[in-house]
């Protein structure tokens, strides 16, 4: 199941790349500035794919805060969290809100695996690979997985 998902995601800048190309102005590309125009979009994505998916699916508060997981494949039980890099957000924040969200999106019912999707469009991760390495390999959930795409 994270294979699967894990291919058609690290396929959207190519994606992006034919609608950016097309001289149709009846067809205009997304603009993805933020990481909430990113979630708009693979939203969309997703639900070529999949029948139920719940955006922004609440879990349960632990030690005085809740959270939300951005998407949630029920009927796979995949917990999806976007992230746009900036500036201001590189490999090692990005490495700790990653982890603070793990802590956390276990306690979700419906939760059997975690994905991450990073969009890095300027290039801010000085090394992507390594990053979807060390915290694919997080041990608190074999079924955790970091997808980068630039």
């Amino acid at each position: 199941m994270l294979d699967e998902l894990t291919a058609v995601l690290r396929r959207l800048p190519e994606y992006l790349d034919v609608l950016r190309r097309s001289n149709n102005p009846r067809v205009p590309a997304p603009s993805i500035e933020h990481e909430a125009d990113l979630q708009v979009l693979l939203h969309a994505l997703l639900r070529l794919h999949y029948d139920d998916v719940r955006p922004e699916d609440p879990v349960s508060q632990h030690a005085g805060g809740g959270s939300r997981v951005d998407f949630l494949l029920r009927e796979t039980g995949v917990v999806i969290e976007t992230k746009m890099t900036r500036p201001t957000l590189t490999d090692r924040k990005l490495g700790e809100e990653l982890s603070v969200d793990w802590n956390r999106y276990p306690r979700h019912p419906d939760c059997r695996a975690i994905l991450a999707f990073v969009y890095d469009p300027g290039r801010h991760l000085a090394n992507p690979s390594a990053l979807e390495h060390d915290l694919s390999q997080d041990e608190r959930s074999p079924a955790t997985r970091v997808v980068v795409v630039r």
